[in-house]
């Protein structure tokens, strides 16, 4: 026999749409048939009803009831007398608000909850605007398939067991700023209508935001996740912010959709963190973020998300990544079967990066490198080969597709500046090839450099010289030496110091005649000072003089010559 004071509410439990890998996760958030209180697939109302009504204070409709009673009262009374049941089952049932409806839930400063390990269940309930500020949860909370109807403040508040907004529709604002949630939070499905504002907001266990739908803004400045934070297939269609944001351990944005701008500025992501399969309407923004390890390898099974975007023309074939000023560890970073993906890694820090990609296309024209620190990077691997490019690290195949600051040729100073650092970075892989190639690029832009100050009008005569006179010496250590990577330049070079000391011998000594060749011979036994046989007759005092300075110019050529050619070797 139904007891006539129960409240006669029901409520019909849907069939639930488990997409993806909810089929194989647990179903606490679900109303099934192990739940108190699910008959039949229909759920009872276990709480008093009013009286002379047939419903309970959650279930009437808010312009009937009474003005003397608060539905927030009646809520933690419900909850202080499940924390005093005896009985678990009687415990659980209390804490049942499925289908209610809360005008306003006002917990400002409150303490919810007791000492128990059920959840308070507000599934499919609805509510209102509500300040739960300062209000700490002892207990889990569920508010699966629920509605926020109006704005929801949760300032500083703490919540200490597990935390459930699953397939929640937050139709207000939403305001976590502070938050503490020490267990694990899950937001899966959720549908922020309004902007989310998640200021330094504390997850200290895993975060689940899957497949969920931020419409508006999107705020996770100063967000700390020490645990596992997850992303995947989530889709923010207004601003983003991940600025000084914390992960302190795995991240996943795998399949993540970012319709409007968004950064992650200043982001710290200490462990494996998955940027592969997703869709961006513009530059994927990660400059200045630290990144342990970079998961970045785009798919084409992401063609019909597109639209979600709400862009009039789509997202762009050509794709960028905005790593300016970032550090990346470790990683891969790829390229989709179709289309392009290019990495802009301006003032960067790459460890043990790798850039791949599944066709023959080469890899080095879609990522640019400009003043970038190398620390663990590895050139010339398969897919990247800087040779093949000609060593022009800092050209990509659609410019205009980079940040606008990224755009044009790099100055002279910016390109002397990225290939010391390859040479650099080159040099500590033991790359010593490359390392070659660099620094050669080098000293050529360091002398165009000295060129540019010595032609500055606005600077003073002194200095201009000086520049000159340094960029006349770097010319020649190029063009005798090869700045010591090209031996065969000395020998270009002693050739033609021979040649031109035999022009003058000749000249000098234009009294007698000789053969040209006897020039020549005489000139390279001054070159080498090793004289083979006896010189020219009537040798006079300026020949003697100048077969000297031969001697001693070319001792340092020989010298040379022995430098370069076993640094080559060693190379």
């Amino acid at each position: 026999m139904e007891d006539p004071s129960r409240c006669t509410h029901t409520f019909a439990v849907p069939s639930y749409d488990l997409p993806g890998d909810d089929r194989s996760e647990g179903r606490r958030w679900m109303l099934t048939e192990d739940v108190p209180g699910v008959t039949d697939r229909v759920w009872s109302c276990p709480h008093d009803a009013l009286p002379e009504r047939d419903v309970c204070l959650f279930h009437c409709s808010p312009e009937e009831r009474p003005p003397d009673l608060d539905e927030t009262d009646a809520f933690r009374e419900c909850l202080a007398q499940a924390a005093a049941a005896d009985d678990q089952n009687r415990s659980r049932r209390l804490c049942q608000f499925v289908d209610a409806t809360f005008e306003e839930l006002a917990l400002r400063g409150a303490t919810v909850g007791g000492e128990v390990n059920h959840a308070i269940n507000l599934a499919h309930a609805e509510v209102g605007e509500s300040d739960w500020t300062d209000a700490v949860f002892r207990q889990p909370i569920r508010c699966s398939h629920a509605t926020f109807s109006g704005p929801l403040a949760v300032r500083d508040a703490r919540f200490e067991r597990s935390v459930g907004f699953r397939n929640t529709t937050f139709e207000g604002d939403l305001q976590l700023r502070g938050a503490v949630f020490a267990g694990p939070a899950t937001l899966k499905h959720a549908d922020f209508r309004g902007d989310a504002r998640l200021w330094y907001t504390q997850f200290e266990a895993h975060a689940n935001f899957r497949q969920a739908r931020f419409r508006r803004e999107a705020y996770f400045e100063a967000v700390d996740f020490t645990d596992y934070a997850r992303f995947s297939r989530a889709t923010f269609e207004g601003e983003t912010a991940f600025t000084l944001a914390e992960f302190d351990d795995d991240a996943d944005f795998d399949g993540a959709i970012f319709g409007g701008d968004h950064d992650f500025h200043r982001a710290s992501f200490a462990r494996i963190t998955d940027f592969s399969d997703i869709l961006v309407d513009g530059p994927l923004d990660l400059s200045t973020a630290e990144v342990a390890t970079l998961e970045l390898i785009p798919s084409d099974d992401s063609t019909d998300r597109r639209e979600v975007t709400h862009t009039d023309e789509g997202i762009a074939e050509t794709q960028c990544v905005n790593l300016r000023e970032a550090t990346v560890g470790s990683g891969t970073l790829g390229q989709p079967a179709s289309g392009v993906v290019l990495y802009d890694c301006t003032d960067a820090t790459l460890g043990d990066v790798s850039f791949t990609n599944s066709g023959d296309d080469p890899v080095c024209g879609r990522v640019r490198f400009a003043r970038t620190r190398f620390e663990g990077f590895v050139f010339e691997n398969d897919d990247l080969d800087p040779a093949a490019a000609g060593w022009r690290l800092y050209e990509v195949i659609e410019p205009e597709a980079l940040p606008e600051e990224s755009r044009g040729t790099p100055s002279t100073e910016t390109l002397r500046q990225t290939f010391l650092n390859a040479k650099n970075g080159a040099d500590e892989t033991g790359n010593n090839a490359a390392a070659s190639a660099f620094f050669y690029r080098e000293l050529t832009h360091r002398r165009h450099r000295y060129a540019e100050l010595a032609r500055d009008g606005t600077r003073r005569w002194r200095d201009r010289v000086t520049d000159a006179t340094k960029w006349g010496r770097n010319l020649t250590l190029m063009l005798s030496t090869g700045y010591g990577e090209r031996p065969e330049r000395v020998v270009y070079a002693s050739v033609t110091i021979i040649s031109l000391f035999a022009l003058l011998y000749a000249r000098l000594l234009s009294t007698v005649e000789y053969a040209p060749t006897d020039y020549l011979v005489f000139s390279f036994q001054s070159f080498i000072t090793f004289i083979l046989g006896t010189p020219p007759a009537d040798t006079s005092r300026p020949v003697e003089v100048l077969s000297a300075v031969e001697g001693f110019v070319g001792a340092f050529f020989i010298a040379l010559f022995v430098f370069t050619f076993t640094r080559r070797i060693h190379r």
